[in-house]
């Protein structure tokens, strides 16, 4: 069974939702928070994405920008689908949009694709977070993984690979905030 990338962000925020979308088969309902983030993703359009990036100093006139890049790797098991991805001969970059400021889980996603993108292409380094961040100030930050990342994102993806051959239900989240933003919350009868 492939892991999606996606299978990791929802992980790192509880374990169940990658179980109750790939081994129950529920999808999700959107909430107020992935309706805005899609908004804005929308609201982005590629020449946005390329005056970003020229404001990094990243010389993007030898390459092109893809929208919604698939790639899978059959040795590693996983596959995902990038917001956004600058491709030249000198280097690949992923680029992930959000509409708030990356937590952990937003990071090991990019790490994630940078990956995934190495499994083909020899010229991924880093990646860029484009997010809002208050109003209508969009930011880019540059991000480059840690040793911690690639490990803390193997853990992951061993984890979520146990918990989809076991087809048992994971704990919650200790984090019970995390419940109340969570399209999932009613399937959790044992926590709220």
């Amino acid at each position: 069974m492939w892991i999606n990338i996606s299978d990791i962000k929802q992980h790192l925020y509880c374990e169940r939702i990658p179980y109750y979308i790939r081994i129950v088969g529920i999808k999700p309902n959107t909430t107020y928070s992935m309706h805005i983030g899609e908004s804005f993703q929308k609201y982005l359009d590629l020449n946005t994405i390329k005056k970003l990036l020229k404001q990094q100093g990243e010389f993007i006139e030898d390459g092109k920008l893809i929208d919604n890049f698939c790639i899978k790797s059959t040795k590693l098991g996983i596959k995902g689908s990038i917001d956004c991805l600058f491709i030249s001969n000198k280097k690949v970059i992923p680029i992930e949009i959000k509409f708030s400021k990356y937590p952990l889980m937003y990071k090991l996603q990019l790490v994630g694709y940078i990956t995934l993108l190495k499994s083909s292409y020899d010229n991924v380094s880093y990646g860029y977070f484009i997010y809002k961040h208050s109003g209508k100030i969009i930011k880019i930050n540059k991000y480059i993984p840690t040793q911690l990342d690639i490990i803390n994102l193997n853990l992951a993806i061993k984890q979520i690979k146990k918990n989809f051959k076991s087809m048992v239900r994971p704990k919650p989240t200790n984090n019970i905030e995390k419940c109340f933003f969570c399209e999932y919350k009613n399937f959790c009868n044992d926590i709220i």
